[in-house]
């Protein structure tokens, strides 16, 4: 579901409590992105207190590897269908950052 005016200020405290966030590239992109809207809408930084565990770094550490569908790919056979639409765009990245999220925690390697 996506998130819309009052909506994106309560994912705000949803996020900043959470006990961990995974993403793909977070690092590089995603907890910048969330810094400057929080900054906008709240005219706060945004305080993430818990873990931040990210899977392009987990996958490619130290160097610049690839993008999510190219790292999903390696992995996983099969492509969850999405609406071809902004949030489907989202919800597909998700999906595929929480399978990569949940072959790593199941004891999955990763082969470069």
């Amino acid at each position: 579901m996506p998130y819309y005016e009052q909506k994106r200020i309560h994912a705000f405290g949803r996020l900043e409590s959470a006990d961990e966030i995974v993403t793909y590239n977070g690092n590089g992109y995603d907890l910048d992105e969330l810094n400057k809207l929080s900054l906008k809408l709240r005219d706060k930084d945004f305080e993430f207190l818990g873990i931040h565990t990210d899977m392009k770094e987990i996958i490619w550490p130290g160097i610049r590897g690839s993008n999510l569908s190219g790292t999903y790919s390696l992995y996983f056979s099969s492509v969850k269908k999405f609406p071809d639409t902004y949030e489907g765009s989202n919800r597909s990245d998700v999906y595929m950052t929480l399978m990569l999220w949940r072959y790593w925690k199941s004891g999955g390697k990763f082969n470069k």
